[in-house]
């Protein structure tokens, strides 16, 4: 098993394929399977990890702070010997690429920012409070799963049963679920954000991709972040929600590879 040491975590890591290194960074109480990287191995060495407090990685007690995790996220890069990449980061990820891009602007080749913002939205709020209330009343994670589906996915994948259980069972199948005391603390970083001081700061070629039903980070704030980051362009994926990647995978992954590959464009 990989793990590296990282002062006094133990953090989980993958790397697939070779070339240019990208650096892909998961949400709130997403682990390293979230992403498909071998949509990106053909052409790039990517590395994947646990965050500090879920899946493999170790938990260790709260509050963090997502200044804590980007630095988790530099050390580690550091520790693999790399030095320069391309930084991809969806939800908690992207925040935490913001601020890696406005902290470190020479580890940053380009950046993609997905279903991003640059402070904790209301409907985020109510949400993960809801699902910290299900966790103290010790409420299964196969009925958590499903009370957070209608605010993680469009309209399209929930008429989708099919698509919709196919879902659930990866969920509750999942060999490291998220514990309560690493959602907790994940959260407690999320609800003292802000970047919005930082974001004129990032000079690197930036692409934001929003989607366009997305009710956890809606899309005045992917619009935010691409009127405030210097030269950033925004994409829009249709017919999505927050769990774009499942919902939308060609079109989100085709838009992360056309991006890093140097293209540009737009689905709208």
């Amino acid at each position: 098993m990989p793990f590296q040491r990282i002062g006094d975590l133990d953090l989980f890591y993958q790397q697939i394929g070779s070339g240019p290194d990208v650096v892909m960074i998961s949400g709130l109480s997403a682990d390293h399977q979230m992403w498909e990287t071998a949509r990106l191995a053909p052409d790039f060495r990517v590395t994947v990890f646990d965050n500090r407090g879920c899946g493999q990685s170790s938990i260790p007690e709260g509050p963090y702070r997502l200044e804590m995790l980007a630095r988790d996220t530099l050390d580690l890069c550091a520790s693999l010997g790399i030095h320069k990449a391309h930084l991809v980061g969806h939800s908690m990820g992207g925040h935490i690429a913001q601020i890696i891009a406005a902290i470190a602007a020479d580890f940053v080749d380009r950046l993609v920012i997905a279903c991003s913002e640059p402070i904790f939205s209301v409907i985020s709020q109510l949400a993960t409070s809801q699902q910290i209330a299900l966790y103290d009343c010790g409420v299964p994670l196969e009925v958590r799963a499903r009370n957070y589906l209608p605010v993680l996915f469009d309209m399209p994948f929930l008429k989708d049963s099919e698509r919709v259980e196919s879902y659930i069972r990866s969920v509750v199948s999942h060999p490291h679920p998220m514990t309560q005391q690493g959602y907790v603390a994940q959260t407690e970083a999320l609800r003292v954000f802000d970047t919005r001081a930082l974001l004129k700061q990032i000079r690197c070629p930036t692409r934001i991709i929003a989607a366009e039903h997305d009710l956890l980070t809606p899309m005045a704030g992917s619009e935010f972040l691409c009127y405030e980051i210097p030269g950033a362009e925004l994409s829009v994926i249709p017919d999505s929600g927050h769990g774009v990647f499942i919902e939308r995978p060609e079109m989100f992954y085709g838009l992360i590879l056309e991006f890093l590959k140097g293209g540009c464009g737009s689905w709208r």
